[in-house]
């Protein structure tokens, strides 16, 4: 599995993870980020459509009363879904990075 930045990770938590239907959604985020399974409480997956389109369950026979979550990070970066998000953070990023060559190249011309 694709092992993702720290900064990357809380980035994804931030925006598809905290959806307010469990206080456990931004741990249960991380989990499946960082090792695409995890097992949680419950007969119904938190996550209902959007980042639960990317997520499979099915009972835990090792846990009375849990699901086993199975989140397609793959299928997820490559979604029309996440594209938008993407092409925006870029766009952020290629500006942050014009911004700073000029700002060194004033820097350096002083």
């Amino acid at each position: 599995m694709r092992k993702l930045s720290e900064d990357l990770t809380k980035t994804l938590v931030a925006y598809f993870f905290q959806d307010g239907a469990s206080v456990m959604s931004e741990a249960i985020g991380r989990e499946l980020l960082e090792e695409g399974s995890c097992v949680v409480a419950g007969d119904e997956c938190i996550y209902r459509g959007a980042i639960g389109n990317f997520i499979n369950t099915k009972k835990s026979k090792a846990h009375i009363g849990c699901l086993e979550y199975k989140f397609d990070l793959e299928s997820f970066l490559k979604s029309e879904y996440f594209k938008p998000y993407k092409e925006s953070w870029i766009k952020i990023g290629e500006d942050t990075i014009e911004k700073a060559k000029l700002k060194l190249e004033e820097l350096t011309s002083l």
